[in-house]
């Protein structure tokens, strides 16, 4: 071609910033280190770079609590908004939480970076609010798991973090939002800990659904995590809750929760009457199909020794509260922590001068049972061995399904559990209020 003509037709160029969002859409983990300043970790890293395989549409990941999992979704929707507009249009993408509040975690971290990087700051149209986030190709939303939040938009990604906090059915309706776009993305993330969870289903099933999995991640390979944490966690966490908050893996699905070597090693033990006087903690579960059953414990070295279990089926409750008097009353100290679902037989016990903390079993339930279930796999736990009754409900105690699809437990021969671990619940509480350090359940975060 003569120089004339190639005056006339010049090379198309390419600006630096178009160039930049060329590069960047193809290596994802180069955009988060240098446009963010982040340094992904391996299990971040390769999941940034699938999100640079345009044919890949649907993710799921299974992570172990503090993995990093929710500042890497924070990553992909910065880098999602600041690159995919030139492939694909206006870009939108819709952030859901198990909660409202964890929405709003990974929505706030994706707000952080927005000044850092002019590929995000130079087309963003106004001050970002505390759920939305204009751009002039794109915009960013914060909504909380509900019908009627989830049915409203129509992005071109959904992230859905922590789906194992939400109700099934929020989950089920989220899914169609991406279903209009032409590159209809989904990111599924959670810890893992609901087993008969929706989430579990998709993790088991990913072939089938499409998804390409990722995980677990657990915490031995972050970084930014001391490695005394895990050491920690090791010796304090039942085992159960190390594999879901520390590998990022689901807990075994077995039919007892209570391993029956753990139970002969807790209930190996004869005691003799404990001691007039003594300060012991009280657990109250009110029956009303089941019998009501007083469980009283004490802390012993760094274990406890459950003292002292009675229960009353088929008996008036002021007999039974005139009972549980009696047995308080050969006590120096006795704060006795019942079922809050019986308020009216709680008040009256007080007025007998019982000293009673109702406690709230839907919202404390879990941690109860994980309480219960480090004593008795760490073998902290000692039972007297002719108390069979107990021995015969934990060796039964197990996970369920509920209607909604979540994971619970048992709710029949369980009134002699349930009273011990409210005591053990009261005596938690107890040694937190006088400052000591919580030999068990201490969490570290």
């Amino acid at each position: 071609m003569s120089e004339e003509a190639s005056s006339r037709n010049p090379s198309p160029r390419i600006d630096k910033r178009t160039l930049l969002i060329n590069l960047y859409a193809l290596d994802p983990v180069a955009f988060v280190e240098e446009e963010l300043g982040e340094t992904p970790s391996p299990d971040q890293a390769e999941f940034l770079r699938a999100m640079a395989d345009f044919k890949q549409l649907h993710f799921i990941i299974s992570a172990g609590r503090g993995s990093g999992k929710t500042m890497a979704l924070a990553w992909v929707v910065c880098w999602s908004v600041a690159c995919l507009p030139r492939y694909f249009g206006q870009y939108n993408v819709c952030v859901v939480g198990g909660s409202l509040e964890q929405a709003k975690a990974l929505y706030n971290y994706f707000k952080q970076y927005i000044f850092r990087t002019p590929l995000l700051s130079d087309k963003l149209l106004s001050e970002p609010t505390m759920t939305k986030t204009e751009f002039s190709d794109s915009w960013v939303r914060c909504l909380a798991a509900s019908e009627k939040q989830v049915r409203s938009p129509h992005p071109e990604m959904l992230i859905f973090d922590e789906v194992c906090q939400a109700e099934e059915n929020i989950v089920e309706s989220a899914l169609p939002m991406t279903g209009s776009s032409r590159h209809g993305r989904q990111i599924l993330s959670s810890t893992p800990n609901q087993m008969f969870h929706l989430f579990k289903r998709y993790w088991d099933n990913a072939e089938s659904y499409k998804f390409t999995k990722f995980g677990p991640w657990g915490l031995v390979n972050c970084p930014w995590v001391n490695s005394d944490v895990i050491d920690h966690a090791k010796t304090t966490y039942s085992e159960s809750r190390y594999s879901t908050e520390i590998l990022g893996q689901f807990a075994k699905e077995e039919s007892a929760l209570f391993d029956p070597e753990d139970i002969e090693t807790a209930s190996k033990y004869n005691f003799e009457e404990f001691p007039q006087y003594a300060e012991v903690t009280g657990g109250l579960d009110w029956g009303q199909t089941h019998s009501t059953v007083l469980t009283l414990v004490q802390q012993e070295g760094d274990g406890v020794r459950v003292l002292y279990q009675e229960a009353w089926n088929g008996m008036r409750y002021s007999d039974v509260q005139d009972r549980i008097v009696k047995v308080c009353d050969n006590l120096r100290h006795a704060n006795i922590y019942a079922d809050s679902s019986h308020p009216g037989e709680n008040e009256r016990l007080m007025q007998k001068g019982v000293n009673v903390q109702p406690v709230y079993f839907s919202e404390d339930k879990d941690q109860m049972v994980e309480n219960l279930l480090y004593l008795i796999e760490n073998h902290k736990l000692k039972i007297d061995s002719r108390n069979t009754a107990l021995k015969h409900q934990l060796s039964t105690y197990r996970r369920v399904r509920n209607k909604t699809g979540r994971s619970s437990y048992s709710k029949q021969n369980d009134d002699r559990v349930d009273s011990l671990m409210l005591a053990l619940w009261g005596l938690k509480q107890e040694w937190r209020e006088e400052g000591q350090s919580e030999w068990l359940w201490e969490l570290c975060q």
